[in-house]
């Protein structure tokens, strides 16, 4: 374990970008970094992959979600179970977790695959666009069939515009540190569109739970406000109230929209970047599919679209890092890890480590063959996190990646004016600057 200063890591990030964990990971040979902060206390950052995987597994019971990202977010999308900590949190991924196993997802492949049609449908050869605004807007509509199976136009643009505005004061707190601990009755333009945000999207929730409670249960659609509504506890008989149904669905919301719309831009990027990677891909598509659209029973077949996905969340995970903060002293390597200390696992240098990755900055999809996962030592790759707490959309969030790619890749490629740059902020790891690209038809061979 090395100590360094908060003016290292500032410079680090001036040099190196948003990948300035990956600078500082090699620098120090993966070692775990210690950084006294004024008024936090000491901060850790871990790369080393024994080292995440101890504190994410062994000590799940001594640590808990840092309160600093727990007090962003909190406001917003309330106690799920994301936010949730201790006993209650185990009773909600108790509650839930059935809704995401794996023979539950294959129903939404075919409403997935649907709005990939409709935008494949939509594009014109040639065509320039933003390609991360055009990923966001498919990743919307696919969350909000797969939440709510049906709303208006109207309803639908209403809770783009509140989450767009709720998204915004949350990213301004994530480039500012000083935002993340003022309260968000704060008199400052940026909270107020942030509660305008949370006010409208919590009477529109609040009116599509009351609709479907009136509604008889056989009358309800398969969706996953049908299935938070009709969860229960198997010990206790208990169910959801209309609250945490709402806090849930709000997490749900920005695990199945932001975090997969992230993740394709990157894809494309990728692919864009890899020429011979992008043929290796079409080549499967045009193999298996031969034009048509893509079904759930077509994915085993799939293995190098699946590779692709892989590897652009080796390079690039939506969630660059995990962060815990102790609530019981422990040994962490050699140092004993005081009582409110914040460790901040970082999944995108420890994917970049050479030890673990052969030519760790290339992008290589056909690394994935075979049994490397399995052979991977525990916490080298964990893009969905791990432990308890592992991700529990990572299923969901898979399959739509894999059927989008599969679905729109068949018919266009993407061709980007310069490379796109990760932003800087403390979030999803996007891009910084909106990314025009032209879309070319390719024909099925």
């Amino acid at each position: 374990m090395q100590t360094i200063s908060v003016q290292e890591v500032r410079k680090a990030l001036a040099q190196e970008g948003a990948l300035f964990p990956v600078a500082l990971s090699r620098r120090v040979a993966g070692a775990t970094l210690k950084i006294p902060v004024p008024f936090i206390g000491a901060l850790y950052l871990v790369s080393n992959a024994q080292t995440a995987h101890q504190v994410l597994t062994k000590h799940g019971e001594t640590t808990r979600k840092a309160q600093l990202l727990v007090n962003v977010l909190r406001s917003s999308f309330g106690n799920g179970i994301f936010t949730s900590d201790g006993a209650f949190w185990k009773r909600q991924r108790k509650l839930m977790q059935p809704t995401f196993h794996h023979g539950s997802l294959a129903q939404y492949a075919e409403r997935m695959v649907a709005h990939a049609c409709d935008m494949a449908a939509r594009w014109q050869d040639r065509a320039e666009v933003d390609i991360d605004a055009e990923m966001h807007d498919l990743t919307f509509g696919i969350v909000l069939d797969a939440l709510f199976s049906y709303q208006t136009a109207y309803e639908a643009e209403q809770i783009r515009r509140a989450m767009q505005n709720l998204s915004a004061g949350i990213a301004a707190q994530g480039r500012f540190a000083l935002l993340t601990f003022l309260p968000d009755w704060t008199p400052l333009p940026i909270f107020a569109r942030k509660r305008r945000g949370v006010a409208v999207v919590k009477r529109l929730i609040g009116q599509m739970v009351a609709a479907r409670r009136a509604q008889p249960t056989a009358q309800r659609p398969h969706d996953l406000l049908t299935a938070l509504l009709e969860a229960r506890d198997s010990a206790t008989g208990e169910t959801m109230d209309d609250a945490q149904v709402y806090d849930e669905l709000m997490t749900l919301y920005i695990a199945g929209h932001e975090t997969t719309a992230v993740l394709m831009g990157w894809v494309w990027a990728m692919l864009a970047q890899n020429p011979q990677a992008e043929a290796t891909l079409h080549a499967e598509l045009d193999a298996v599919l031969g034009g048509r659209a893509p079904t759930a029973a077509d994915l085993p077949q799939l293995t190098y679209t699946q590779r692709v996905i892989k590897e652009t969340l080796r390079l690039y995970p939506s969630a660059w890092f995990v962060m815990r903060e102790v609530t019981e002293p422990f040994m962490l390597e050699d140092e004993r890890v005081p009582k409110g200390a914040i460790i901040m696992m970082l999944p995108v240098a420890t994917h970049r480590d050479p030890q673990y990755f052969a030519e760790p900055d290339a992008f290589m999809p056909e690394r994935w063959q075979g049994d490397f996962e399995q052979r991977l030592p525990r916490g080298a790759y964990y893009p969905f996190g791990m432990g308890a707490r592992v991700c529990i959309g990572n299923g969901f969030a898979m399959m739509e990646a894999q059927l989008l790619l599969a679905t729109l890749a068949q018919h266009f490629r993407v061709q980007f004016r310069e490379p796109p740059q990760p932003t800087r902020a403390i979030g999803t790891l996007g891009f910084a600057h909106p990314v025009r690209v032209r879309l070319l038809r390719r024909a099925v061979r």
